[in-house]
């Protein structure tokens, strides 16, 4: 079965390449770590004065919240699932997921799709995943234009 602790060093990877700890600014206003603080007030400003240490552990525990897949048998999927949730959120990359598979397409995790991923070849659903999440970025793009400074980042995000 899958793993948290794995896929939370691999997505930390992708918000903050060198885990410097640097803090930037976007449209969730400032994000360390990928923790944004329009939608994690309850950890800022602490995340914006602490250690790069106590800011990686803020972070772990902000991004288990979007962990739902421990009955997933492959650890890539489930790695791959983690991270869209984190960068997308949940309900949004459980709903790729379910159109990817074919099932019912209500953005809960359940019994349905975890069985349908789990029975699914890896390689197959892993480059659908990869599409799903490309043509949600574009999508996003094209609803608004001045997140285009983060498409070929979102891209590479979604190729890995």
């Amino acid at each position: 079965m899958s793993n948290l602790q794995s896929a939370v060093a691999r997505t930390l990877r992708f918000e903050d390449a060198t885990l410097s700890g640097k803090i930037t600014f976007d449209a969730g206003g400032a994000t360390r770590f990928g923790v944004a603080a329009k939608y994690h007030p309850e950890v800022f400003p602490e995340m914006l004065t602490c250690s790069r240490e106590r800011a990686l552990e803020l972070a772990a525990e902000v991004l288990k919240q979007y962990w739902c897949f421990d009955g997933v048998k492959e650890q890539d999927i489930a790695w791959k699932l983690f991270d869209m949730a984190v960068n997308m959120g949940l309900v949004t990359s459980i709903k790729l997921c379910q159109h990817a598979l074919g099932v019912a397409v209500d953005g809960k995790w359940g019994p349905t799709t975890e069985a349908a991923v789990n029975a699914r070849l890896p390689l197959s659903l892993m480059e659908d995943l990869r599409l799903h999440a490309a043509e949600h970025y574009r999508e996003v793009v094209a609803a608004n234009p001045a997140n285009e400074r983060f498409l070929n980042g979102w891209l590479a995000r979604a190729a890995a």
